[in-house]
């Protein structure tokens, strides 16, 4: 797996990928809990570097799919993102309910917009789909380390 450090611009992306509706239950060990995903969800990572004097027309593009997107249903959340000073790429990430609302948004009128901001790149963008069946969160972690409640860090979490 592969991070990215970016920040966003208006400072409102958290965590976007694992906010999906989960049930969650344990099952008395001391294994991680059991996570129950009715569906996949699929989220897009699409990195791109504007050609030269392309990258507030690009911004302006996304940053209008962004906004296009924010209220649907089937769009669980939507982010335009910077990489830090000195680099130039564009991150667009979204994530869809399911794999069938993401290939109708493809198919949609809105995308094409998606495609005319690619079309602005300095050099191919890489864009990748990638369907997710399964999130950990933190009870893992501590199921792996041990029931201790022993912190690593500095500080103990509030």
């Amino acid at each position: 797996m592969r991070s990215v450090e970016a920040t966003r611009l208006d400072g409102t992306c958290n965590s976007f990928i694992l906010r999906e509706k989960l049930r969650i239950s344990d099952n008395g060990s001391s294994l991680a809990p059991i996570l129950h995903i009715t569906r996949s969800v699929v989220v897009t990572i699409l990195k791109i570097v504007p050609m030269k004097g392309k990258r507030e027309v690009l911004l302006e593009i996304l940053h209008s799919i962004e906004n296009a997107l924010q209220g649907r249903a089937a769009c669980v959340d939507c982010c335009v993102l910077e990489e830090p000073v000195g680099k130039r790429a564009i991150l667009y990430f979204d994530q869809w309910s399911s794999p069938e609302d993401l290939a109708l948004h493809i198919r949609s009128e809105l995308f094409l917009r998606m495609l005319v901001a690619m079309e602005l790149a300095a050099h191919p963008p890489e864009i990748n789909f990638h369907e997710i069946a399964s999130t950990r969160e933190f009870s893992w972690i501590k199921a792996l380390r041990g029931q201790s409640g022993e912190w690593v860090g500095r500080t103990r979490p509030a």
